[in-house]
């Protein structure tokens, strides 16, 4: 997959098929798992974690999740016993319009009544590749040699134009002053909580947050 491609396009299709707040928090999130697994077809993460890393509760979850399975942008499989729930992202450059589906093992019925009822109709997708050429042209610029740290920070900076934070060259250069402070790990975490919050700057690390990236630097993706 190809993150900006992806990302873009995701916010192309919210323009006719709008999702809450938690429900986009979990799609980016889990996209962010997905590169981290170095775009593996499926993977598996465990409800705590996610529950953890947005915020939100179990219940909660279990209904953005929904949601965005309804919609035809990610496939889930719960796991048995103890096991990990797999996800599968479904790519939204490899076809033009994402098909609903249920997550596996519940009932259809039960599914279509936790579907967002503030969620638009699902209309075809169409993405003008042009205007999204020209909307997103500040995106595609290099801020960092990290080409993932690079491709996170300019999905924060689209979910700044969704927030209508302006992008102006004296904002993003105060914002990379800010992040230039720290190493890529703890960037990245300072990235990731700001659009998690979608908030419209980056702030410091917590004690205990910073404890937690330096504790888990060098080491690979174990969240299952």
């Amino acid at each position: 997959m190809n993150y900006i491609a992806e990302i873009n396009a995701f916010y192309a299709w919210q323009v006719q098929n709008p999702i809450s707040a938690n429900a986009q928090a979990l799609w980016h999130r889990l996209m962010s798992y997905c590169n981290a697994f170095n775009w593996a077809d499926d993977f598996t993460i465990t409800n705590g974690r996610l529950v953890e890393d947005l915020g939100i509760s179990r219940q909660e979850l279990d209904r953005v999740r929904n949601v965005l399975c309804q919609k035809g942008i990610i496939e889930y499989e719960k796991g048995n016993g103890n096991q990990c729930g797999t996800y599968k992202i479904i790519s939204f450059a490899s076809q033009e319009t994402p098909n609903p589906v249920t997550q596996t093992g519940h009932n259809a019925d039960a599914s279509a009544a936790q579907v967002d009822t503030q969620s638009g109709p699902l209309y075809k997708h169409k993405l003008n590749v042009n205007e999204s050429k020209k909307e997103n042209k500040k995106e595609k610029s290099a801020y960092f040699d990290n080409p993932e740290l690079d491709a996170l920070f300019c999905e924060y900076l689209a979910l700044r134009k969704k927030i209508r934070a302006v992008n102006s060259e004296r904002a993003v250069k105060m914002l990379l002053t800010e992040l230039d402070k720290y190493d890529d790990a703890v960037k990245t975490a300072m990235l990731n909580k700001s659009i998690v919050n979608s908030w419209k700057t980056v702030y410091p690390l917590k004690e205990h947050e910073l404890s937690a990236v330096n504790s888990k630097a060098g080491s690979s993706p174990n969240w299952n």
